[in-house]
């Protein structure tokens, strides 16, 4: 729609609605327009209600065509902003093909041909790869691509500066809620995938991998290890589990922490290990035990043996005789200390991974079925 502005005088009119009608703007060139289209096209300078020269689609949806062929994703590499709705508009260009992207929870099917429409909400920043999903020949594993999502201008800008520093306008932007916080902080963990098995998980850069934190996977037919996790102990227990009973004990469970808990379509164990063997031995291990697709699944997320006398030391003793003078747990006193943190009522430190656990397992997803 064409729009003329007038900035002084409007020398005439012509009323007739049959006909044109002459604006002259500043003894410039005369523009006719249509008499019935006037008002809409009249746009006053100093008005608040300038229009936009920009058309935007009904759903400010960001579209991106990517193509899928032996073996590469085009384009590799995608980059957003925060915030941006987007659809991802993919079709296989030879074989059939997969898309997976983990941490959005999205696994497609590509034949050749077919046009899949993808969309989600870009809500976290950082890199959310891609990868196919369906075999395609030796080139399969390397077909491979990544998502990033960044920060909008106003966020970047944010961060340039300490709160405390702010001026009046800066402060007020802040407060208004324009600046959005992250809404789901596990999308911006550590990710950890297991094909195999087909599940994936995120975790907090707070914990390491193979140190604090374990995850261990095994194919059943290969168990051999001590504690109940053999093969028979977890053929058994796949077979509790799927019939929503605990099973039989692995590792050394305190009774008071068993528990059935659902992930995704499965059922797991989940407890506590407060030491094994011998007395001396103290340690505090939140686990959940489960299976997939032929497999083992153990998680682990330990307490470190420091955190745990100095921040409650009134859950813990000597006994010279056998341990010199190192803390070991009051074994009357195991029980109350899993219970307070089961209640939220752990000592700071405790709790904190203790409930990180919980946010841990909730990030668990597993592949969605071809």
């Amino acid at each position: 729609m064409k729009k003329i502005l007038l900035s002084f005088l409007v020398l005439s009119l012509f009323t007739a609605c049959s006909q044109e009608v002459e604006v002259v703007v500043e003894e410039e060139v005369i523009v006719p327009v249509e008499q019935e289209n006037l008002i809409d096209d009249i746009v006053m300078v100093g008005e608040k209600e300038v229009l936009d020269e920009i058309e935007k689609t009904s759903s400010d949806m960001l579209e991106i065509e990517v193509t899928a062929e032996n073996w590469e994703f085009t384009p590799a590499e995608i980059r957003v902003k925060k915030g941006d709705r987007v659809r991802l508009k993919v079709r296989s260009i030879d074989v059939e093909h997969g898309l997976k992207i983990p941490r959005l929870n999205i696994q497609e099917v590509l034949l050749p041909g077919e046009l899949v429409d993808i969309e989600f909400v870009a809500e976290g920043v950082g890199e959310f790869p891609f990868s196919c999903s369906v075999y395609c020949g030796e080139g399969h594993g390397g077909m491979e691509g990544v998502i990033i999502v960044e920060e909008t201008e106003e966020e970047a800008y944010l961060l340039e500066f300490d709160e405390t520093e702010l001026d009046d306008a800066e402060a007020e932007f802040l407060a208004s809620g324009r600046a959005k916080a992250v809404e789901n902080v596990t999308q911006l963990w550590q990710f950890y995938e297991h094909e195999g098995a087909g599940f994936w998980l995120n975790y907090p850069y707070s914990v390491t991998m193979g140190d604090d934190f374990n995850v261990e996977v095994t194919l059943i037919e290969n168990l051999e290890d001590t504690m109940g996790f053999d093969m028979e102990t977890a053929q058994l227990n796949e077979v509790n589990l799927a019939e929503g009973k605990y099973g039989e004990d692995v590792d050394f469970p305190i009774g008071v922490s068993k528990k059935i808990r659902r992930v995704g379509d499965y059922n797991a164990q989940d407890f506590v290990v407060m030491g094994r063997f011998e007395i001396c031995d103290l340690r505090f291990e939140r686990k959940l035990y489960f299976f997939a697709n032929g497999y083992q699944i153990v998680m682990t997320l330990s307490i470190p043996r420091d955190v745990l006398t100095a921040s409650s030391p009134d859950y813990f003793t000597t006994n010279p005789e056998n341990c010199q003078d190192d803390l070991i747990w009051d074994f009357d006193k195991q029980d109350e200390f899993y219970n307070v943190l089961a209640e939220g009522k752990g000592a700071e430190l405790i709790q904190e991974k203790f409930d990180l656990f919980n946010q841990i397992v909730e990030t668990i997803h597993f592949d969605v079925a071809g």
